[in-house]
């Protein structure tokens, strides 16, 4: 996979790529344009076995993966991670992205990183990200017209600022509320909270788009 789209051609002809155990020993130091331009790209298997623990660039991993709906990043190392620029830009086909175990303490550069992924909803993350380091964020955003996070996406917000899940497009993992059946949700613990968990005060009308948990089920309130 090193190869499949490093040479920045369109590649048309992969639909399926998988890491099999042998990947465990090797240790890159650059995934940059890895599957760049795999615009036909559905499946990708076995990542868990990609050590990334020593990558300092991710630039244009996934760029222009049209086709790829969904996978696991869950076992990323990017502790030493510079570089996210254009990492997801054009994955257009992305519902949603769990970078819970995302270190960004390091990046300096998430320029168009999920660019025009017109069909993402739900990003996750592990708390507020402290993106103090990051200096270039242009269009980090852009055209992301399904995401909602915190709050719903807003068209004139598109830098590294909404990279957050209190204020911004993600959506907090760990601590916070995603799903209840509103029968087990004892009665003094029904009403109106946000994804973290906190209780809303006031009506349902009058709280700001996003999403909530309204007695026990995930509302979207536009």
């Amino acid at each position: 996979p090193a190869w499949a789209g490093g040479d920045k051609n369109i590649n048309t002809r992969i639909t399926k790529v998988v890491f099999d155990n042998s990947f465990k020993d090797y240790k890159p130091t650059s995934t940059a344009y890895w599957f760049y331009n795999c615009r036909t790209l559905e499946t990708i298997e076995g990542i868990k076995n990609l050590s990334t623990n020593k990558v300092t660039t991710m630039l244009s991993m996934f760029e222009n993966c049209y086709a790829l709906k969904s996978f696991d990043l869950t076992s990323f190392d990017t502790s030493n991670v510079t570089n996210m620029g254009f990492m997801f830009c054009f994955c257009s086909s992305l519902s949603s992205l769990d970078l819970s175990n995302f270190d960004i303490s390091k990046v300096s550069d998430m320029d168009y990183l999920f660019y025009n992924c017109s069909n993402l909803t739900t990003i996750y993350c592990n708390d507020d990200w402290n993106t103090s380091t990051v200096a270039f964020s242009d269009y980090m955003f852009y055209g992301c017209v399904s995401l909602v996070g915190a709050v719903a996406f807003d068209s004139s917000k598109t830098d590294v600022t909404m990279a957050n899940p209190t204020t911004g497009y993600f959506t907090k993992k760990d601590g916070g509320v995603e799903s209840l059946e509103s029968e087990a949700v004892p009665a003094a613990r029904r009403g109106i909270y946000n994804l973290q968990g906190i209780k809303m005060q006031g009506s349902f009308d009058q709280l700001p788009a996003g999403f909530y948990i309204v007695n026990g089920q995930k509302v979207f309130k536009k």
